[in-house]
């Protein structure tokens, strides 16, 4: 069939029109493009609009400065470190001398990884604000701060920059971005010989216990004199000054201020006197939490009174208390007695916390989160695969199938260490001689309370990347298919695979997710979506059991953009189909609530799911 065309003039004239509109428009175009190109190539990468409450490492710090090659330990994070000048104090000047002195250090540069202000910030009372905020200090620099404003905060106008200070509020500090670090101080561990005269010393408390009598105990407070150095000195009730070291070497213990920066200075006075540090709360950031195990160094009695604490201390074995001091000399020395220690434990922290992505390219726009989720501001890349992995078995009381999961895994010849969450405040686990005998490191984790998102928390225990966790009813798998499913996550270390699928539909299509009951993923997501999912969702998630598996599936799918990865196989399937599908009905309400919260999510990938055959 021919259609004909009919030209009318109208119609010519507007083709007219249309051809000259187009012609103006593209010589516009190539007019622009040729007048901004060389600007357009020589701009750096910019970084989301972000508070500078809400910085990250994945926000804020331009990640594409730092150059660090992981399998070769090279750690040429690339340091500006300004010149040295009479306006600094000396021990300012001291932590420069070793910025210089790290590897990769250098003196000049805004491409630097690391940029130090030549502002001295370790005293905020002495601190030119007008001066530091017109540096316009970047998420690529770091500010060091020790001693801390009347308000006990360091309350400097950082910007972006990152803050490494001994006054780091356990609900301000931004997490994984700031830095807690010691208080130092220049004497020595001292050595204890014999036993000590008091039970407990307790500094700078209004709380005078009813009871104490039952205890010898010494009690210290702010001393009324403007001149007396309450880092170093308090008073007795007699209002006689006393030196904090020397009062804290004839304790025990010491009880350290609740809600006062003092609690810091403190620490380091315990634990240079060979005082074992008791905490009744958690206001103020341990210092390098990161890398410090306080619970083998500290009695961590958050919540307790002076009074209640005191019967605990007096109840804790001799042995404890020697394990207890002797950690606390080595953090000590380690950590608390110079400056040189504290930089390069911050260096260290920094690159730890680099280490587990790499190769970063912003998300595409269109598949960025937004709602509740874009101040994440995440980014994907290639991930590494390691060639061990942990498995991080979460139980509530199933002792017995616990103890057959950890037999087989250590048939498993990648496996690294088994890490257990005991989740059960209120059980106690089986004593030490009870677990099985194992050729490869076992550790228990006690959590405070029944959650469900107590499985991320061991994250600092984790050397590998690769994670196996796994529910106490799964125990009917083998130690090949869990050999197999490691291999299938190393070649694709991004996604999450697993060997239980939990269905659902959402918007006329079926979607496919992971269960965390017997899955492999990488640790770095676990840590990210501990740390920074909004509280709405995390609490969400602790009144709906079984909401975690799929919170955490439309975490990683919308931070990677891959598929999951399901393992199946006539062994495995017929194995794990016993388990409950009462969480299965849950899984509908989950999502659209989840959805709700998030604000917005790309759930692309869920719809296309992967699998792997186990033979």
């Amino acid at each position: 069939m021919i259609i004909r065309k009919s030209w009318s003039l109208s119609w010519v004239v507007g083709a007219v029109l249309v051809a000259a509109s187009l012609f103006i428009s593209v010589n516009f175009l190539l007019y622009y493009f040729a007048s901004h190109i060389s600007s357009f190539a020589s701009s750096p990468i910019t970084f989301p609009a972000m508070s500078p409450s809400q910085c990250d490492l994945y926000s804020c710090f331009n990640r594409t400065k730092c150059n660090i090659n992981y399998d070769n330990s090279d750690l040429k994070l690339g340091i500006a470190v300004p010149k040295v000048s009479s306006s600094i104090s000396k021990e300012y000047s001291r932590m420069l001398s070793v910025m210089s002195g790290l590897s990769g250090a250098h003196r000049h540069g805004t491409e630097a990884c690391l940029a130090v202000p030549a502002i001295d910030t370790l005293d905020a009372n002495r601190v030119d604000h007008g001066r530091l905020k017109d540096l316009n200090l970047t998420g690529n620099d770091i500010v060091f701060n020790l001693i801390p404003s009347p308000s006990g905060t360091p309350d400097l106008p950082v910007g972006g920059a990152m803050v490494a200070s001994t006054a780091h509020l356990t609900y301000t500090i931004r997490t994984r971005f700031d830095i807690s670090i010691p208080f130092v101080t220049s004497k020595r561990t001292v050595a204890s010989s014999g036993a000590r005269k008091f039970l407990a010393t307790i500094t700078a408390t209004n709380e005078k216990p009813a009871v104490a009598h039952k205890w010898r105990y010494q009690s210290l407070e702010m001393c009324s004199s403007e001149r007396t150095n309450h880092i170093t000195h308090r008073c007795t009730h007699h209002n006689r000054e006393i030196s904090l070291v020397e009062a804290m070497t004839n304790s025990e213990f010491c009880v350290l201020p609740t809600n006062s920066w003092y609690s810091q200075s403190d620490l380091a006075a315990s634990l240079a006197s060979g005082c074992i540090p008791v905490l009744l709360t958690d206001t103020y950031v341990l210092p390098f939490e990161e890398v410090i195990d306080w619970k083998e160094a500290a009695v961590l009695l958050l919540g307790r009174s002076v009074e209640q604490s005191l019967g605990i201390l007096n109840g804790i074995s001799e042995q404890r208390r020697s394990l207890l001091r002797s950690k606390g000399r080595d953090i000590h020395e380690k950590y608390f007695s110079d400056l040189e220690s504290v930089v390069e434990t911050v260096v260290q922290i920094i690159v730890a916390r680099l280490s587990p992505v790499h190769d970063f390219h912003p998300m595409s726009s269109h598949s960025l989160i937004s709602g509740a989720m874009r101040n994440l501001h995440l980014y994907r890349g290639q991930v590494r695969a390691s060639e061990k992995f942990t498995a991080v078995i979460l139980t509530h009381d199933r002792v017995d199938n616990v103890f057959s999961m950890i037999k087989t895994l250590m048939e498993v010849p990648e496996l690294d260490k088994v890490i257990v969450v005991w989740n059960n405040e209120v059980k106690k686990s089986p004593p030490e001689a009870a677990w099985p005998a194992v050729d490869k490191p076992l550790k228990i984790i006690h959590t405070w309370a029944n959650r469900l998102t107590n499985r991320f928390l061991p994250f600092s225990d984790i050397a590998t990347d690769a994670v196996l966790s796994l529910d106490d009813d799964i125990t009917h798998l083998s130690p090949n298919q869990i050999s197999a499913a490691f291999r299938v996550w190393q070649e694709n270390p991004a996604s999450l695979t697993g060997f239980i699928s939990l269905q659902c539909h959402y918007e006329d299509s079926s979607l496919t997710m992971i269960s965390l009951g017997a899955a492999f993923y990488h640790k770095y997501w676990a840590d990210r979506f501990l740390h920074h999912m909004p509280e709405s969702v995390m609490a969400f998630i602790e009144e709906n059991k079984a909401c975690e598996d799929v919170a955490f599936n439309l975490f990683v799918c919308n931070l990677t953009s891959t598929s999951s990865i399901f393992m199946h196989g006539p062994e495995s399937e017929s194995a794990l189909k016993l388990r409950s599908t009462e969480n299965d009905e849950k899984l509908p309400m989950c999502l659209e609530s989840l959805v709700s919260l998030y604000g917005c999510v790309d759930v692309t990938s869920l719809r296309n799911p992967l699998s792997a055959s186990i033979k």
